[in-house]
This record gives C-alpha cells, structure tokens and sequence, in this order.
C-alpha cells in the first residue's frame, strides 16, 4: 500500500468534512497542501493577501453555514489571516484557518518565520492546536470543524508543522464528518412569550442576521404571516422576509424602535446594530431568540429568553400563537402610525434618487444601480457612507443576499466576500458596491477574481476620500497639510483593473454610470466601474450648500444696512462728483480717461471706436473657449448636467478655477433668446445673481459700455462691474461677449478688506439646433436654439471656491431655468430686434447729453461716477478713493471677519457631528 503524506491526509480529510473550496496563499510550507487538495477535486483559489482570503472563508462560513477554509503560511501569515479569525468570532460565523509551522525540531532556534502560532490564535477561536503526529491530522480536522459550527459558530485553527506537512505515513483512518446538535426552547418559556405577545398593542418584530445565517426564513415568514405584526431587519437581515412586505419598516426604523411595547428579537444582538437597546421604550417588554446563551440579556434586560436553533424556536412559537390577540397588529394605530411615517421618509427618499445635479451624490448613484439588478443578485457593501446609505436604498427578496462589514464593521472584506459569494452563487450575479477607501484595502484582488474566471462587477463609489474628501481645488489649496481623511482626487481605479485583464469604466454621470451597469451585466469577466461622486458628505445636503447657508445668516441676516459716503477724487481729468451709496460699499466705477476730444469716437457710419481691437480679441478667446480650442489649453469637466425641464451642463475649466462653460437648449428661436440674454436692462429678470444694471455709453458698433450690480455672494465682496459689451451676428447665430475695463489698475482696497471679481470674459453663443441634434437630445418641436454661455473671473481677493462652485451649480441651472421658462411663452421671431435697434442715436449726440447734465439732476449709472468731461478710451488712470463709516461698522467688520472662521468650524463640527451620530436611526 502506498504511503500518504501528511499534506495528503489532511486534504482528505478535508475531503470527509465536506470542503468544496479552500481559499489561500501557498508558500513555505503549505504549498504541498494546496497541491494535495487540489488533487482531491476540492477548488483552491489562490489570493494576493492573507487578510482578504479570510475575509472570504468566513464569508464561505456565513452563506453555507460550513465552516470556510483559509490555509496561510507561517508566521506572518497566520498573523494577517488573523483578522479573518476575529471577523468570525465577533460575528459568529464557522470558519478554520490552516496554518503553516517551521519544523518542529527547530522550535526555538530562530527557525524560518517561527512564532508562537497556537498560543496567538486560543483567545480568539473556539479551538486551537496542533497534531502531533500524521495520524491525529483526521481526528483534529474534525474537532475543528464541529467547534467551529456547533453551538455559538465560531473560528477554528489547526497548526501544522513543516515536518507533519512533509513526513509520510503507511494508512490513516478518516474521522467522522461533523454533525453539529440543536435544539429546541424550554416550553414553558414558549408559553409566556406567547402570553407577551397576545396582549401587545404594538408588537415588532427585529430580524437579525442570525436568522439569516440559521436559514429560518419560512419560519419567519410564516410567523410575520400568521402574526401580522410589523417587522425591521437589521442589515444583513434583510432579505429573511422579503423587504417589499407590506409589514416591512425599514424605512420607519426609529418610530418602529421607540414605539414597540413588546419586542421579539429574532437572531439580532443588541449591540451598536441597535443603538444598544437605548431606542427601545423604557417600558418595552423583550423576548430573545438566539442559540447563544451567553448573548441572552447583554445591554437590555428580557422579559423571556427562548435559547435554541432559532428556526425549531420560531416554529414552537408560531404553532403556539393561536391567539385571541388584544389587538389586532396588523391594523393597530402603531401600524398605521409607522406606514404613514415611513410613507414619508420614502417621499424623502424619491426625491434624493431624482438629484440630477453634478458630481453625483451616493443616493444618484444607488438608485442607477439599483435599478438594474437582477432579483437575485447578491450585494457585496463595504466602506463607511458608501455602506451605511446603501442600507437604506437596496431591497433584498431572497435572504443571505446583502453581505457587508457585519458587527465587526471590518473594512478591507469586500473582494473577499465578493469572491467567495460568487463561488457559491455560481448562477448568480455579485456586485460589489465599495468605497474608495474601503477598494483600497484589497485592490489586488481583483487579479484574484480575474485569474478564478470570477464574473464580479466591482463598483467603487470614489469620493475621494475616508468619510469625505476634497476636489481638485481644494485638494491643492490645503496641498502642504492634507486632512487626514483625504485621497488623491478621482483616483484612476478603473486603470488597475484593465492592468490584470478586466473591463473598467470612469464614469461622472447618472447616464454614463447606467450604460456601464448595463454592459457589464452583459459581460460574463469581471468588470470595475469607477464611478466618481461628490466629494462632500452628501447624507441630505452638502457640506458646500452648508456653509453658504451659515454665511448667508451670518453676514446678510445680521449686518444691517451699510450707508457710506464716497468721495472720488478728480486724478488726470476725471471731473470729481459725490454720491452715496446704500447697501455694502463698493468700490468706485471709473471710466478710463485721457486728455482727447470727443470726435475721436465716432458713430458706427463714421468709423470704429477705440475698444473696436479690445471687442476683436475677446470675441476671438471666447470663440475657442466655446469650442474646447482654450489658448491656456485643458479640458472642461462636468459639475452639474441637468435633463428636465430643460438640458443645462455645466463645466468647469481644468486650468481657470473660476471659469465656467453652461450649455443649455432653450424652446425660441436664435434671435428670441438673444434678445433676452444680450440685453443688459433686462438681465434683472432672469438672472439670479444680478440685482440692478444700466446702459452707460453706446460706442456702436453693437458694443456699449454697461454697469452691472450683483446680489452678494460674499460679505466683503465688490458687487459692481463696469463692462464693455460687444454684440455682433455670427453665421447662422447671435454671439454677445463681455469684459471688465477696469482690470488690475483700479484700486483693490485690500486695506478695506473688499474682494473684486472681474470678468476676464462673460457671453452667450446662441445658434439654431439642428434635427439630428432635436433627434439626440429628445426636444420636441423645431423652435430650439443652443446657447453656449461663459463666465470667466478674475479674482482679486479670497472668496471660498465653495461659494463660486455653489453658485456654477445651483445658481446658473437656476437662472437658466427661468430663462428657458421665459422663452417658452414668447413668441419667436428670426430677427433680432437687439441688433436691429442698438445704439441707434450716434455716440456724438449721447455724449453732448451727458456732459450737459449733472449727477443730481440726471445720473447716468446709478452708484457709478462718469467721466462727463472727457471722452472714454483704452488708457487707464488711477483713483484715490476714501470711504467713511461709522465706528461700529468699522468693529462690527473687524469681528466678523476674523471670528467668521471659528464660528463657522464650530457650527459645521456640531452639525456634522449630529449627523454622524443619528445616520443610523
């Protein structure tokens, strides 16, 4: 007879125990024993890393209610398997981890990666030796397995030495397969939880993730049948009874919690999962179930303990529960109570999928994939918002579906769990929903999932950051000293899968993120979407929206009106003029001024004026900025894309941090919408961010000189701007391009603590859709222009980039959204009335009237001073401006300024805070 090694002998007794699969990393000296299961037709699915392969044997452990198998090799290897061995004694799932030794004659000679290996692994397992000899390898399999499975599953660690692994022996019996005993709850204490729930008024029912692993789904079904009581599954609960029940609370979970005055907690432990019991009623009554003993009454005193395999218990209290009942609880004002509160929430929750701006936020994302899967598909959910707001969006039909970091709350498990799951659920889809953060911890596994012919779709939810992270912007603003929760912005993951033979997908959009689900759901090899969302924290609001709202209240709710009086003082021909302004200062208007007569700008029949080259220029750079063709190079990115009512994008440009490019398509003709956008007078009416405007000088030609007031945006910011405007017809559309003329030679007053924002370029390009494009974009009718919209700042000052991002996203869709609005009840005419009529009194006589009238009896510009004695040119002088405030103004300034940072790290730190605390309630 031949001999068998001791590598052999524990593969068939492997075999006898009934492994299907062995996950692990071979090397000196375990790479015998892969070799021998292997050969015994039991699956070997070699990893990249020790922490992730048991994090798959105990998610094998979960699904199969078998023990999963990791083998790892010596010292270091033990130690990172290590982690599984803890994940599955917490979360009480079988499993057994195999570990390498050096030879047993070295032991304590400093042998290979030697380390007290049995003695490490004893305080977190249910067992843990090592045999010693070849013959006790079967025997000590078994005990393994039946410790790891019986009663409280638990983990399990067998140690073998490089001389058991390699030495021979002639014949070995094989051990009995483990068979685990259960058992049934004390009858007694049946009858008096059944005496409980016969006289509750509002009975709930918690599910837990025991009873999902126990496989007592039909007997909880039938119970919440029989019963009609209302129910809340845990996360990885969930599933046990389908969650589109009609007694599912879920999405009315504290209510459910708080109101309940007889609670059965069905294989749930009430630990941090449930808030440690602190949100049940002070005066609820609680009936346990659970084969654990040791678990009966931690955090909650019970009313009954019902100890034993909870699907024989669930049935012993169903068939006992014969009523009558003293209420009815399926129909009980708590029913209807939590239906209407949960109805709610759901309302709530609608309208978080329907958020169409951009980058997306988790919810957007969630509700793209969630209505793609399949039935029964299985969902792999790891990382921390990623996870925790994936709990409340994805319902689950079937039971043992939704796996993530369980009680534990390990991250890192997601590959791992992936592949194991999809080794069992070899008929069924697995997606891996993960966070960047958490994909972070087990990347390489994806070589894993490739080289097993593992068909994943792996979707990380990259917000560049642990928690939160930064965009772009604000990554390099605090580039020195990055917050600890920071990640490179919009990392390139979907790179690394290509790297090892897979499909990957960057994807921004709502739409871009459904095409690439719906592909890879099609593809039989794995595929990586990365899927790149907002990098705030984005549980209802954005941090961004956040602290616009907190400047908003505390600068223009609290400041009150500011009245000044300005002085300008007459410098190279400016005639002096005094006027006072209401509202928050700002800083003077000057036109440019030089010692030349008024003919030398003419009439549109006499010539060209002297900003003619100026209105050349930036009708040439708006041109190539419209068109991708930037002289400063770098592509455009999507901030916010809307679809409904009207197509509006909006990009940011990659080099300019305040440069914005809006394409939307308006229901009017070409003509019709320019009418509306280039009239300066009546930009009031759609824009959301101008206050007053004003015509200060026709120059012809279509150009003009123009005032512009805004609304504030920033409590030290100048809100007026003196523009040059030139209007002109091109090809088949209408181009309208602005710039500020007061550049870097106007005072800053950065003694005063005032921001200027001027616009290196401002304008609209409007043109006619064509019908292919109606086709593409799904526009009915024919009446449809394309306006290509730049707003381009040159700022002076520090104004947040939140603040400006906030206004890109939310204020333009806004603004446009009116105009599109405005245009849809306006009848369209193919001529331009703007073109047609501007500036048709000649510039001569425009400047006789203004240097004949004074600022008191016919101002201009409102809140602007006029060179009234000279004629406007490209020469630019200097002013000296002085402003006056009361002394409290002056204080009241000083402390706001320089307290605003506190206050506003203080209320953001307690609200966030808040947040954290009560996102699982």
């Amino acid at each position: 007879m031949a001999s068998l090694t001791g590598a052999q002998v524990l593969a068939k007794a492997l075999k006898q125990q009934g492994v299907q699969v062995v996950f692990g990393i071979v090397g000196i000296p375990v790479v015998e024993i892969a070799d021998a299961i292997q050969a015994e037709g039991i699956k070997f699915i070699g990893f990249r890393n020790e922490q992730s392969c048991s994090y798959a044997a105990s998610a094998w452990g979960y699904l199969t209610q078998q023990p999963g198998v990791c083998l790892a090799v010596s010292g270091p290897g033990v130690v990172h398997a290590l982690a599984g061995i803890v994940h599955s004694q917490v979360n009480t799932w079988p499993m057994v981890l195999i570990g390498g030794a050096c030879e047993t004659l070295l032991e304590g000679a400093g042998a290979f990666q030697e380390f007290r290996q049995v003695e490490m692994c004893r305080p977190y397992t249910k067992y843990s030796a090592r045999p010693a000899t070849i013959g006790l390898i079967p025997t000590m399999v078994e005990r393994a397995f039946t410790a790891a499975a019986a009663g409280r599953p638990g983990a399990s660690y067998i140690d073998l030495p490089a001389d058991i692994i390699q030495g021979q022996v002639a014949q070995v019996e094989n051990a009995p397969r483990f068979a685990p005993a259960v058992g049934m709850a004390d009858p007694a204490a049946v009858a008096r939880a059944v005496e409980l729930l016969a006289a509750a008024r509002s009975p709930l029912l918690v599910v837990g993730k025991g009873a999902a692993y126990a496989r007592a789904e039909e007997q909880i079904r039938a119970l919440v049948d029989k019963y009609q009581a209302p129910f809340l599954p845990t996360p990885m609960g969930k599933g046990v009874v389908p969650d589109d029940h009609p007694r599912n609370m879920s999405s009315a979970r504290s209510a459910a919690l708080s109101g309940a005055d007889v609670i059965v907690l069905l294989g749930a432990r009430v630990n941090w999962l449930l808030h440690f019991g602190r949100r049940f009623s002070p005066t609820a009554k609680l009936i346990q179930i659970d084969v654990c003993p040791e678990e009966m009454g931690v955090n909650v005193p019970l009313a009954v303990a019902l100890v034993g395999h909870l699907p024989l218990v669930v049935q012993q209290l169903t068939d006992a529960l014969a009523g009558p009942f003293m209420a009815d609880p399926g129909e009980s004002d708590f029913v209807r109570a939590l239906v209407a509160h949960g109805r709610k929430n759901a309302e709530l929750q609608n309208k978080r999928y329907l958020n169409d701006e951009l980058p997306m936020t988790y919810y957007r994302a969630f509700a793209e994939i969630k209505q793609r899967l399949p039935a029964d598909v299985v969902l792999v959910s790891e990382g921390a918002n990623t996870m925790d707001i994936a709990r409340t969006v994805f319902d689950f039909q079937l039971p043992r579906r939704r796996l993530d970091c369980a009680t534990f709350a390990n991250m890192g498990v997601g590959l791992g769990y992936a592949i194991a799951a999809q080794a069992y659920y070899v008929e069924s889809r697995v997606v891996a929903v993960v966070g960047d953060s958490a994909f972070g911890f087990s990347a390489m596994e994806l070589e894993t999932a490739v080289r097993a012919r593992l068909p994943l779709i792996v979707v990380v939810i990259n917000n560049s950051g642990i928690y939160f992270g930064l965009d772009r912007d604000q990554y390099e603003e605090r580039r020195d000293v990055l917050p600890s929760t920071a990640l490179t912005p919009e990392v390139r993951y979907e790179l690394i899968a290509e790297a090892v033979g897979a499909k990957g997908y960057l994807v921004k959009t709502p739409e871009e993120l459904g095409s690439a689900m719906d592909t890879a759901l099609k593809s039989d090899g794995l595929s990586l979407i990365n899927c790149l969302i907002r990098p705030g924290v984005s549980m209802q609001y954005p941090l961004d929206r956040l602290h616009y709202a907190i400047f908003q209240l505390l600068f223009f709710a609290l400041v009150p009106t500011i009245i000044a009086t300005t002085t300008v003082e007459r410098t190279t021909g400016i005639e002096q003029k005094h006027i006072e302004l209401k509202g928050q200062p700002s800083l003077p208007l000057l036109m440019q001024a030089k010692d030349t007569e008024p003919s030398v700008i003419q009439s549109p029949a006499n010539g060209p004026h002297a900003y003619m080259e100026k209105c050349a220029e930036i009708e040439r750079l708006f041109i190539k900025m419209a068109t991708n063709g930037t002289d400063d190079g770098g592509p455009w990115t999507v901030l916010t894309s809307l679809s409904k009512p009207y197509p509006i994008t909006v990009e940011g440009h990659a080099v300019k941090q305040f440069c914005f490019r809006i394409t939307f398509y308006a229901p009017a003709s070409p003509a019709t919408a320019f009418d509306l956008l280039a009239n300066v007078l009546r930009r009031p009416e759609w824009d959301e961010l101008t206050d007053t405007t004003e015509v200060v000088q026709g120059l012809g030609h279509g150009d003009s000189i123009n005032y512009v007031k805004m609304k504030a945006i920033w409590p030290t910011a100048a809100r007026d701007s003196l523009l040059i405007s030139h209007i002109v017809r091109r090809d088949e559309g209408f181009l309208n391009v602005g710039q500020s003329i007061e550049d870097n030679r106007v005072p800053e007053k950065q003694a005063e603590g005032i921001v200027r924002m001027e616009a290196a370029m401002a304008g609209q390009l409007v043109t006619k859709v064509s019908r292919d494009d109606r086709t593409r974009l799904g526009l009915e009718g024919e009446n449809w222009c394309k306006v290509v919209q730049i707003a381009d700042g040159d700022m002076k000052g520090w104004i947040p980039k939140s603040v400006i991002r906030f206004i890109a996203t939310q204020a333009f869709p806004k603004s446009l959204t009116k105009v599109c609005k405005q245009l849809a009840m306006t009848p369209s005419s193919n001529e331009s009335l703007l073109l047609r009529n501007l500036w048709a009194t000649p510039v001569s006589k425009r400047m006789e009237d203004l240097s004949s009238s004074s600022v008191d009896e016919k101002p201009v510009a409102p809140k602007a001073v006029i060179a009234s004695s000279r004629v406007a040119t490209a020469t630019p002088v200097g002013a000296v401006v002085h402003v006056r405030r009361a002394r409290w103004l002056v204080w009241a300034r000083l402390i706001l300024r320089y307290a605003t940072p506190a206050i506003i790290a203080a209320l953001t730190s307690l609200i966030f805070n808040f947040l954290m605390k009560h996102r699982r309630g």
